[in-house]
């Protein structure tokens, strides 16, 4: 599955935060917040067709094929992938090399990685 671009991915949050939607009324919100014309979010929303992420159904209206949660998935995996050699320490030194974490999201990591961690063991 691709990677979207830019505009492609708030276009895709706008879908994701609205749908099931009528593409008539997605090209109404559309022309305001990302000051695109009927033809372009048809355009584009065809191209996400396409890719996979949505679909129109036999009703007309524009329903969610792949969740922005998996979405995040796939892009943070790919981006690990090819930029990390697929190591998630490294993306984490580098992350933290600038900034730091905040104490909250660092106990929230944790639980994520002891959930893991218990779900591997079955």
């Amino acid at each position: 599955m691709d990677i979207l671009a830019e505009k492609e991915a708030k276009f895709a949050n706008i879908i994701w935060v609205n749908a099931p939607v009528k593409p008539g009324k997605l090209a109404k919100i559309c022309e305001p917040l990302l000051c695109w014309k009927r033809t372009t979010t048809y355009t584009v929303l065809k191209k996400l067709c396409d890719k996979g992420f949505f679909k129109v159904d036999e009703d007309g209206m524009v329903k969610t094929v792949v969740s922005r949660e998996r979405y995040r998935e796939m892009l943070s995996d790919k981006i690990i992938e090819e930029y990390f050699n697929g190591s998630l320490s490294a993306f984490v030194k580098a992350y933290t090399q600038k900034r730091e974490i905040p104490p909250l999201e660092a106990v929230e990591i944790y639980k994520y990685i002891e959930i893991s961690r218990i779900l591997e063991r079955g």
